[in-house]
């Protein structure tokens, strides 16, 4: 008869170091967020230099900028803008995707946390 081998749960020392697999990648995705939001902000305040006629968008520097956010950031809120209809005439879609990326950074940062401090109870200061 097989005898079925009792589960032991591996020593300590073979789960040192698991946070920085945690921390890393959801790090780089925290660095990511805060670009994307960076860029978010631009493209709106571009939007309402445009709009006010500040900004010309037949200077090719200015058409070179908004094409690349707009290339980075449209793909996002398209669907958004499909979904929020306008509050008396304004676009809500910009407010609605920082929301949502601010919620993913929350996110992403308590799990960095909650990694880091992962069995820190047994730390004495």
């Amino acid at each position: 008869a097989l005898l079925a081998a009792p589960l032991v749960a591996p020593e300590p020392a073979a789960a040192m170091g698991w946070e920085d697999f945690v921390v890393g990648p959801v790090g780089l995705i925290n660095t990511g967020l805060n670009l994307y939001k960076t860029a978010l902000g631009i493209y709106a305040l571009m939007s309402w230099l445009v709009a006010f006629g500040i900004v010309d968008l037949r200077n090719e520097i200015a058409q070179k900028v908004q094409g690349a956010l707009s290339s980075i950031i449209d793909p996002v809120l398209a669907p958004l803008r499909s979904v929020i209809p306008p509050l008396a005439g304004f676009d809500i879609s910009f407010m609605v995707l920082w929301f949502v990326l601010e919620q993913a950074q929350a996110a992403a940062v308590a799990i960095m946390f909650g990694a880091l401090s992962f069995e820190a109870y047994n730390t004495y200061y």
